[in-house]
């Protein structure tokens, strides 16, 4: 966590956060899906890309092991060899924070500001979105402890849970946007509470309206369940029609 009195001109700060993981590429959360640029500079493209639009974390890997940073509220991040190209021993993991440019204002990002950031070793994309989540999404403590609207078992892969809101028309209705958020297949179950049992599901766009190859799916019992299938970076909203 960093407290920020900045007061600079013309100056970018940045946190240097130093690894021993050698990679070729990195990988910055975009909405939805995941951005790779090369940490090893090849071509001039290559070096064109010397920091990245970063949403909630960046994670680089080996062969066998990988290392993150998520972080609440950055502009983005970049990475670089340690050492020369020819004999790189590490990989170095930067967050810019604050900006101080002349032009178009002078009066970037003047004052205080606060930071929080976790490093995550043994990086698994599973435990990655959960720290991205834990410190942009915190828990809200004093609430009343209820069951769940509905459940999702993993068989396979990653299911992203990214909404869970009332229908825009208000029906009344509950919509659910899951995605893919690591660029492999996945399949899971949802399942209903039971006091849900008589809705039904389908597969709704992003205007919540019904899409042209989507079928409603009933559930009659409490013990039927939805099968989802995602495509690598799929996103899926899904309605589920309260009955009346």
């Amino acid at each position: 966590h960093a407290q920020v009195d900045w007061n600079a001109k013309e100056q970018f700060l940045k946190v240097d956060m130093p690894t021993s993981v050698c990679s070729d590429k990195a990988q910055y959360e975009c909405q939805y899906g995941l951005v790779e640029r090369p940490i090893v500079k090849n071509t001039r493209s290559d070096d064109a890309k010397f920091e990245s639009c970063t949403h909630r974390f960046v994670r680089i890997e080996d062969s066998s092991y990988a290392v993150a940073v998520a972080n609440s509220s950055t502009y983005g991040a970049d990475t670089a060899p340690i050492g020369d190209y020819s004999s790189s021993y590490g990989t170095m993991l930067r967050l810019s924070l604050l900006s101080a440019p002349l032009y178009p204002d002078p009066n970037t990002d003047q004052g205080k500001h606060e930071f929080t950031w976790s490093f995550i070793a043994d990086a698994n994309m599973d435990s990655v979105l959960s720290t991205a989540d834990f410190l942009n999404s915190p828990i809200i403590d004093m609430l009343p402890e209820v069951d769940p609207l509905f459940t999702i078992r993993r068989n396979s892969g990653l299911i992203a849970l990214d909404w869970v809101k009332l229908a825009d028309d208000c029906s009344g209705d509950i919509i659910l946007r899951i995605y893919e958020p690591s660029g492999g297949y996945a399949n899971g179950q949802i399942k209903l509470n039971k006091i849900l049992r008589y809705s039904s599901i389908e597969e709704v766009d992003l205007m919540e309206m019904p899409v042209l190859h989507g079928m409603p799916i009933s559930l009659h019992n409490n013990n039927d369940a939805l099968n989802v299938e995602l495509r690598p970076f799929q996103l899926c909203s899904l309605r589920i029609r309260i009955a009346s």
